[in-house]
């Protein structure tokens, strides 16, 4: 175990929508969001957190911080006491007494004397005593999905439903105007687009591997009306339902199986 060192330690404002962009310390940075709400991003991993929780940073490891309302977070830089040792993620709801000793730090942060630095030192190592002690049997919150990847995995499994962009973005808690971004930014297309390129796709399929009529084949792909599908599917494919069937069907090995 090395000496302990209480790096930093501040008390941060956190305004809503105005992202802190992926960094790192040289130390192990304790996060406790005393208010707010917002999501922790880590490496390729993102956890959604709120008033109560703490977060583990370790030296070297990638991080953000995407606030979803106003509120104040309290970090702490600490080396030493093996705080290295800690696992790094999310962890909601912190314990009543390393509360009180992070917000102990922080009172003494507001002091001044020859031995602040000391106290602070001592406090810090304290904490993380009492962190390694507590997370072996305190399990952290599981990571998210990104954005990007669990709205792309909801339209492969509903594409199906009737879904809006609005339903979409409220599933994932988040605006259309930020899905529209993220999912652009990630998947390399709008969500809308992905979403008519994954019903003409399983539509190519079922259009050459089924017996089932085009108004069957635009319901099952969640387009209700047959006549815009059709003028979808053409606009698309350059040719009719109908045409693209009878044009696969012709292939060896693309029969419909007998009913």
């Amino acid at each position: 175990m090395t000496s302990i060192r209480c790096v930093f330690a501040a008390e941060i404002p956190i305004v809503r929508n105005q992202n802190c962009p992926l960094h790192s310390h040289t130390c192990t940075e304790l996060v406790y969001y005393k208010q707010g709400q917002g999501r922790l991003l880590q490496c390729d991993q993102q956890w959604p957190y709120q008033t109560g929780d703490l977060s583990i940073n370790q030296p070297g490891q990638d991080h953000a911080d995407h606030p979803d309302a106003d509120g104040i977070q309290f970090c702490i830089g600490v080396s030493g006491c093996d705080a290295d040792q800690l696992p790094s993620g999310l962890f909601p709801q912190l314990p009543e007494p390393i509360a009180q000793s992070i917000l102990q730090l922080q009172e003494e942060m507001s002091r001044n004397g020859p031995r602040k630095q000391a106290h602070l030192d001592i406090l810090a190592g304290w904490i993380s005593l009492q962190l390694l002690r507590e997370l072996k049997t305190f399990e952290p919150e599981p990571p998210q999905k990104p954005q990007a990847q669990a709205a792309r995995e909801l339209i492969d499994t509903r594409y199906s439903e009737s879904i809006s962009m609005d339903d979409l973005a409220s599933r994932l808690h988040i605006s259309s105007d930020h899905l529209r971004h993220i999912f652009k930014r990630d998947i390399g297309e709008s969500p809308i687009n992905y979403l008519i390129r994954k019903r003409l796709d399983v539509a190519c399929e079922l259009l050459t591997f089924s017996n089932c009529s085009v108004q069957e084949i635009a319901q099952q792909v969640g387009l209700e009306n047959p006549y815009y599908f059709s003028r979808l599917f053409k606009k698309r494919q350059g040719i009719t339902p109908t045409a693209y069937r009878r044009q696969t069907r012709s292939r060896p090995g693309n029969q419909a199986p007998r009913t």
